[in-house]
């Protein structure tokens, strides 16, 4: 049992954050790496290293070397659209300088991402723009810019956001890229 450093419960779920080592197997309890996790009802969804020589190296599924660090390293995406913010590790994984903005649901999730992580604060040499709101609806406001990525990243757990894949929803996407994006879909998910 890890005591929670930040709880909250709302229409969206229960978010939990709470600081424990990492698990590794060559490391002894002792020399482990202490880390902040982000749990969205049953799931971890983000964790961040405490060290500060670590604390803006991307996790989970967003290192240099996993997919995503892939998707940025062949594109370079000057300007990233993210629907679903977490602890915001996406951040400090884009291009340096890129220009990003989070679309993002629950205001809970907004307030521990800027209150609990440094991924926002410390990463990138631009500061994200977040925007409150469902990212369908919100990225429609969005008339005058065009993005290299849509990163769709709002699925949880528990539920898939269908209204993010409907045809009208992909075409809106389409509509807000430019001449070289793509949309990218994370759909880790139990269903």
């Amino acid at each position: 049992y890890h005591p929670a450093l930040f709880t909250d419960r709302n229409f969206y779920g229960v978010i939990k954050v709470y600081d424990a080592k990492l698990p590794s197997k060559k490391e002894s309890e002792d020399t482990a790496l202490s880390a902040r996790f982000m749990r969205h009802g049953t799931t971890m969804h983000g964790f961040q290293i405490l060290d500060k020589k670590l604390e803006t190296a991307p996790t989970s599924y967003y290192t240099s070397d996993g997919p995503l660090g892939g998707i940025f390293s062949a594109l370079r995406p000057k300007s990233v659209a993210v629907a679903g913010l977490g602890t915001g590790t996406v951040n400090c994984a884009v291009p340096r300088g890129a220009d990003v903005t989070f679309f993002e649901i629950d205001p809970a999730v907004v307030e521990m991402a800027q209150e609990k992580f440094t991924f926002l604060s410390k990463c990138n040499s631009r500061s994200p723009r977040l925007v409150t709101g469902d990212a369908r609806l919100e990225i429609a406001k969005i008339t005058d810019k065009k993005f290299d990525l849509i990163l769709l990243d709002a699925f949880s757990s528990d539920m898939v956001p269908t209204h993010l894949l409907t045809k009208e929803a992909m075409e809106l996407s389409r509509q807000r890229l430019s001449s070289r994006g793509v949309i990218v879909f994370h759909i880790s998910n139990r269903y």
